[in-house]
Parts: C-alpha cells; sequence; structure tokens
C-alpha cells in the first residue's frame, strides 16, 4: 500500500526520470525491511519472556563462592559485617542468597551504593567509612551473581526483571 501511494504521487507529478523506478523500488524495499525488523524485534521481546518460563531449567543450579575466597580484604580496607537475605522467589522457590553491607547509623539517612558490572560492594570499600563518618546510613547489595552473593550457572536465569525484584525485597527487608 505504502509502495503504490509513492507511485501514484509520482505518477502525477509526470512520471519517472532517468531510472527513478529503480530508486523507488528501492525505498519501497528498504521500508519494507525496517517494517519487519521493528515487527521481528516486538515478537522476540513478548516472546522471550514465554519462550524462558518454558524452556528455562525448573530449578536453576546455584553455587555460592567459598568464604575463603575472600581471605585478605581486609588488608584493602575491606572491612564490614557481611548480612545475607535469602529471598521468596513466590511459589515455593527461594531465590540464591543476596549479600549486602548495611553500615551507619540505623536512623541516619541512608545512601544507597548500586555497583555496575563486573564490580561489587569491595568497589565502595574506601567510599562507605566516609559516609558513614559524616553520619549516613550506608546500604550496599552485591547483586545475585556479583560478589558475595550467590551465582546462577546458567545466564539465562540474569534478567533486569531478577535484579529489580531482588533489589526491592531487600529494600523492603531493611
Amino acid at each position: 500500500e505504502i509502495v503504490q501511494n509513492i507511485a501514484a504521487s509520482v505518477q502525477l507529478r509526470g512520471g519517472m526520470v532517468g531510472g527513478g523506478y529503480k530508486k523507488l523500488a528501492i525505498s519501497a524495499v528498504l521500508i519494507y525491511l525496517v517494517w519487519l525488523s521493528l515487527l521481528l524485534n516486538l515478537a522476540k521481546i513478548i516472546l522471550r519472556p514465554l519462550w524462558r518460563f518454558l524452556m528455562g531449567s525448573r530449578v536453576p543450579v546455584v553455587v555460592r563462592t567459598p568464604e575463603d575466597r575472600f581471605e585478605g580484604l581486609q588488608r584493602l580496607g575491606y572491612n564490614f559485617e557481611p548480612y545475607y537475605l535469602s529471598i521468596d522467589g513466590g511459589c515455593g522457590t527461594k531465590l540464591p542468597r543476596v549479600h549486602y553491607l548495611d553500615e551507619g547509623p540505623r536512623h541516619g539517612p541512608v545512601v544507597l551504593c548500586l555497583h555496575g558490572e563486573p564490580a561489587w560492594s569491595f568497589l565502595y570499600r574506601k567510599m562507605i567509612p566516609v559516609l558513614v563518618n559524616a553520619g549516613y546510613r550506608v546500604i550496599v547489595p552485591d547483586f545475585i551473581g556479583f560478589g558475595k552473593s550467590d551465582k546462577y550457572t546458567n545466564p539465562d536465569n540474569y534478567t533486569h526483571e531478577m535484579h529489580c525484584f531482588v533489589l526491592r525485597k531487600l529494600l523492603d527487608h531493611l
């Protein structure tokens, strides 16, 4: 329909000159490819969560980094009390254990420090004491898959929604 409208518009102006039909055909193909890619991307967005649900492992395999892997961090300024939270994932499932730091006065203003990839709470080891000395309560979680938190063995288990859910549940807990 789009191609017909373009062709009708061109014919009203007196036809094509110098290979104009070829340019019109190329433009029409490009427009078609753009629309097709948009539709395929939309299908991917809609179908991907369904695919993960149907084809994903029913019981995700979770590993825990042994504590001895974190020995010696005190010498580097990582002298914080570790806290852990197991979050109910619903339907009788538990999400992997989440590690977090909670330093400073319990009723002070809160500073939430979130790391990116591939970092973990160790990133904030020099910032935390400064903020605590200024009277702030500093909360630093390790997202699932990072630092002292548990890790999934299958990368398909990591989703943006899972990280948001875990962060929300951790903040509700605190």
